[in-house]
């Protein structure tokens, strides 16, 4: 189960569980949207804080490696670079995705 799941989905999994059964449809149903509404918020701080650190890490990666102002993207990533810095680039910001 997860942000994106639906009450009704839910619902027919758990119908014949007596602490489901135990409460009104309609606080049911706002138990389950209330829940789910979490999970969501939770998720999307999650991705957000991973989305921060890699961001950082990559900062504090291109800060580390000395290059003329004029080298483009292309030129860190290409794989025929004289560093190994466009390897450690890439894999860093693709690794974690």
């Amino acid at each position: 189960m997860n942000y994106l799941s639906k009450y009704y989905i839910f619902a027919k999994k758990v119908i014949t569980d007596p602490r489901f059964k135990a409460c009104e449809e309609k606080d049911r149903d706002e138990l389950f949207q209330d829940f789910i509404d979490q999970m969501g918020e939770e998720d999307r701080i999650f991705k957000r804080q991973q989305s921060e650190k890699k961001v950082e890490l990559l900062i504090d990666e291109l800060k580390s490696i000395s290059l003329p102002v004029e080298t483009t993207w292309h030129q860190m990533t290409s794989a025929n670079s004289d560093t190994a810095a466009p390897f450690k680039l890439t894999s860093l910001w693709y690794e974690s995705s």
